[in-house]
């Protein structure tokens, strides 16, 4: 059993190839910029109850895992957790996928890296219409590196990236 601590002050023990995937699915949505709850259920021994969290890039985590040899990662439910965790209700912890093959690392940093350059955050009333075009948003943010776009931070108005 790994361990996930959340700003030093609350520990949970989830089983090592859980917290592998959830460790992958919190950096992704980090490194966008994105804020979000994260909910499990609570050991029976616990109480049997429900806990929530809200993850941000400003609180420290930590991952400690029992074994010493990364476990391989699961494509098709790092792409489940990622959906939960884009809901209002945050990241919530799914079942793994059955058939679903163990995708090499390579390949999870390339479809880290798609997802990540096609991600535009814009707001509810910047969306295009649905005719348009999806590689086109008005959002502030440079797809390619996901960063705020030169022409965002030259003026306040959102810019089409």
């Amino acid at each position: 059993m790994g361990k996930l601590t959340y700003d030093s002050h609350l520990t949970v023990e989830f089983d090592d190839r859980l917290l592998a995937h959830l460790q992958v699915v919190i950096g992704m949505k980090l490194r966008r910029g994105e804020s979000f709850y994260f909910s499990w259920r609570d050991d029976p021994k616990a109480g049997d109850g429900r806990s929530t969290i809200w993850i941000q890039d400003s609180v420290p985590l930590y991952y400690r895992y029992y074994g010493g040899k990364p476990p391989a990662l699961n494509r098709l439910w790092i792409e489940a957790l990622l959906a939960t965790a884009n809901t209002a209700t945050g990241l919530q912890i799914v079942r793994e996928p059955a058939g679903g093959a163990h995708g090499t690392e390579g390949d999870l940093r390339h479809a880290s890296r798609s997802s990540t350059t096609a991600s535009c955050t814009p707001s509810a009333t910047a969306m295009p219409p649905p005719s348009a075009p999806r590689s086109r948003r008005r959002c502030g943010r440079d797809r390619s590196t996901g960063s705020r776009c030169s022409a965002a931070r030259a003026s306040t108005r959102p810019r089409t990236c």
